[in-house]
């Protein structure tokens, strides 16, 4: 199953179980040499920080909870 996504190059089906969108879509299917891939961990130390940050800035009160628990929930 995929979904349609649309971007600045036009639309472009991106399979449904995956949390990206047609950005990533292209430029995965433009460099298939493993090489040019993300590494893994890059990825992971990502989210770390990004959920610390959505924690962080709940406990302050600068990122409403709903929003917040989003970002952590994705990450």
């Amino acid at each position: 199953m995929a979904r349609l996504e649309k971007d600045s190059l036009g639309e472009i089906e991106v399979p449904e179980n995956v949390l990206y969108g047609a950005f990533t879509t292209r430029a995965s299917r433009n460099f298939k040499n493993k090489r040019y891939q993300g590494k893994a961990r890059i990825y992971q130390i990502d989210r770390a920080h990004q959920k610390s940050a959505a924690i962080a800035n709940m406990k302050l009160g600068v990122l409403d909870k709903k929003t917040g628990m989003a970002i952590v929930t994705g990450c």
